[in-house]
């Protein structure tokens, strides 16, 4: 597989809103409207027979149970079988490098967006070495919003803080009919019950809809969680 290393700007990005919809946002903030505007212009692409791209979030360490490592890796080679491009954050440490690693074992296709601050601190080297196509932007928030407009779902895999700010962050766009792209949990080993339970708790005293929580898709087997994004999408889509 080739590389291809490019980078990108926020001016390259940002596109001017068409609606009322950002009078709340900041306009010296930018990268907002680049967000959303991402996400919608997104929303209604999806390849034939399915998804055909799928941003990973997960973490940049192994963490401490073995499965964890075995599981992204083994997503990597689900994903390359069945066609599906990987949309992640181009590093090479921990999750993020065992389920690059695998859909290039697997021979699929790699798409990373990585922030030129982890460049220079060669948090992205590895992923670099492995051939990923990369695109370099400035902020983490470009970097989201690039992930956003190429992927047609999302999907969490174990990770920590990144990880769930990345999954709070397009499961809210989505409650807010700002993209009509599926959020979904791979929930190996229950990793994600806790998780799950807290926004039960929310949703009991009001704070979450019943219903918002019941949108994610929560599963243990890929085939099942890759079956049922593609299922939600195909809803989303229709509203």
């Amino acid at each position: 597989m080739s590389r291809r290393y490019a980078a990108a700007s926020a001016a390259e990005l940002i596109v001017a809103p068409a609606t009322g919809l950002f009078d709340l946002v900041d306009p010296r903030a930018g990268v907002w409207p680049t967000i959303v505007d991402a996400l919608g212009r997104a929303g209604t692409r999806r390849g034939a027979g399915g998804l055909s791209r799928l941003a990973v979030f997960l973490g940049a360490r192994d963490g401490s149970d073995p499965a964890h490592a075995e599981t992204a890796y083994a997503v990597g080679r689900g994903l390359a079988d069945r066609g599906i491009e990987l949309v992640y954050g181009g590093g090479g440490s921990g999750l993020m490098g065992r389920v690059s690693q695998g859909v290039i074992d697997g021979g699929g296709r790699v798409y990373g967006v990585i922030p030129r601050f982890m460049v220079q601190r060669e948090w992205g080297r590895i992923g670099l070495e492995l051939g990923v196509e990369t695109t370099v932007v400035n902020t983490m928030h470009e970097r989201k919003a690039l992930m956003a407009e190429r992927a047609q779902a999302f999907l969490a895999l174990p990770g920590g803080l990144g990880t769930l700010e990345e999954l709070f962050e397009v499961w809210t766009w989505q409650t807010l009919a700002l993209h009509g792209k599926p959020v979904g949990l791979l929930n190996t080993g229950g990793f994600w019950d806790p998780l799950v339970a807290l926004l039960r708790g929310f949703a009991d005293v009001g704070f979450v809809e019943h219903d918002t929580i019941d949108q994610m898709v929560v599963g243990d087997q890929l085939d099942d969680v890759l079956e049922r994004l593609a299922s939600v999408a195909a809803v989303l889509r229709t509203r």
